[in-house]
C-alpha cells in the first residue's frame, strides 16, 4: 500500500509538471497574438504602411504554422530516440530562447526567423508529453490523464493573455509581453529539469500496462512503424478532423486581437482580455465534451464530435 501511495504522488507530480509546462508552451504562442496591434503600431511608427505590416505579420504567422507541421512530421519522431523528457525540455528551452529572440529584434525578418524557430521547436513538446505519460500510467488511465492535460495549453492561453492585457493596461510595450513569456517558460523548464523523470521504472516501479489493442499488437518486428498506422481508416478520419480544427484554432487564436482592436475598436489591453475568452470557453467544453463522450454509449464520442462540428459551423456562418 505505501508503494502504491508513494507511486500515485509521484504520478499526480508527474502530470502537475507537464501541465504547468506546457501550459507555458502557450505564453511563448498566445504572446504574438495579443501583441500584433501593438508591432503594428511600432512597425507603423517607424514607416511600416498598416496593411503592409499587417500582410507581412500574417505571412509570419502562416510560416510559423508551416515550421509547426514540418516539425511534427519529421522532429517529434525523435524522442523514440532520445525519450519523452528530452523532448519537452528541448521545446521548453527553445520556446524560451526564441521569444527572446523576438523581443530583442525590431524588423520584421527577425520577427519572422524567431517566430518560425519558436513554433518548429515547440511541435516536438506534446509528442514528449503523450510519450513521458505512457511511461508512467497505465493504459487504463490514458482518457483520464490526456483529459486534465489537454486542458493545460487552454488554461495557459487564457491565462497568458489575462496576463498580458494586465501588463498593457500597466503601460508595458509589447516586448514586455514576451519578456513574461520567456520568464514563464524559464522557471517550468527548471522545474521539469530538476522534477521530471522519463518513466516510473526509473524510480524502481513496475513498468506500466500498455493497450493490448493498439494499433501495432499485429506488426511484425521487420514491418515500418508507420505502415500500421497509414492502412487505419480510423486515424486518416481523424488527421482530417485535426486538419480542420486545427485551421480554425489557429485562426482565432492569431488573429482574435487584431480584430477586436482594429474593427470593434478594444483598446489594446481590452483586444488581450477579450481574446482570452476563446480558450477559457474551450476549457468548458473539453470538460463538457469529455462527460457526454463516457455517457452517450459506444457511439458517444462520434456523437459529440459530430454536433460540436455542427455548432462550430453554424457559429462561423453567423
Amino acid at each position: 500500500m505505501a508503494v502504491t501511495a508513494a507511486l500515485a504522488r509521484r504520478q499526480g507530480l508527474t502530470v502537475a509538471l507537464l501541465f504547468a509546462g506546457y501550459a507555458a508552451y502557450y505564453f511563448c504562442r498566445s504572446d504574438f497574438s495579443v501583441a500584433v496591434p501593438l508591432l503594428i503600431d511600432d512597425l507603423h511608427r517607424r514607416g511600416v504602411p498598416v496593411d503592409v505590416a499587417t500582410v507581412r505579420l500574417g505571412a509570419t504567422v502562416s510560416l510559423g504554422v508551416l515550421a509547426y507541421a514540418l516539425g511534427k512530421l519529421f522532429l517529434t519522431g525523435l524522442g523514440d530516440w532520445w525519450g519523452g523528457r528530452l523532448s519537452f525540455l528541448i521545446g521548453l528551452a527553445g520556446a524560451a530562447g526564441f521569444t527572446l529572440l523576438f523581443a530583442s529584434g525590431s524588423t520584421l525578418p527577425l520577427f519572422t526567423a524567431a517566430w518560425i524557430g519558436n513554433r518548429l521547436v515547440q511541435s516536438i513538446g506534446w509528442a514528449g508529453l503523450v510519450k513521458v505519460c505512457s511511461r508512467w500510467f497505465d493504459y487504463t488511465s490514458y482518457g483520464t490523464v490526456l483529459a486534465i492535460l489537454s486542458l493545460s495549453f487552454l488554461v495557459g492561453d487564457a491565462a497568458g493573455r489575462q496576463w498580458m492585457a494586465t501588463l498593457i493596461r500597466h503601460g508595458d510595450g509589447w516586448r514586455d509581453l514576451f519578456y513574461l513569456a520567456a520568464s514563464v517558460a524559464g522557471v517550468t523548464l527548471l522545474a521539469n529539469f530538476f522534477l521530471l523523470r522519463e518513466s516510473r521504472a526509473s524510480l524502481g516501479y513496475r513498468e506500466p500496462v500498455g493497450n493490448p489493442l493498439n494499433v501495432f499488437q499485429h506488426a511484425s518486428p521487420g514491418s515500418s512503424l508507420l505502415k500500421p498506422l497509414l492502412v487505419n481508416r480510423r486515424f486518416w478520419i481523424i488527421c482530417f478532423l485535426s486538419l480542420g480544427t486545427t485551421m480554425i484554432r489557429e485562426s482565432f487564436n492569431a488573429w482574435t486581437p487584431t480584430y477586436l482592436h482594429n474593427y470593434l475598436r478594444f483598446t489594446a489591453a481590452g483586444a488581450a482580455g477579450g481574446s482570452a475568452v476563446f480558450p477559457a470557453v474551450g476549457v468548458a467544453s473539453v470538460l463538457l465534451a469529455g462527460w457526454l463522450g463516457d455517457r452517450l454509449g459506444p457511439l458517444g464520442r462520434s456523437v459529440v464530435l459530430f454536433g460540436g462540428l455542427l455548432l462550430t459551423t453554424a457559429g462561423l456562418y453567423a
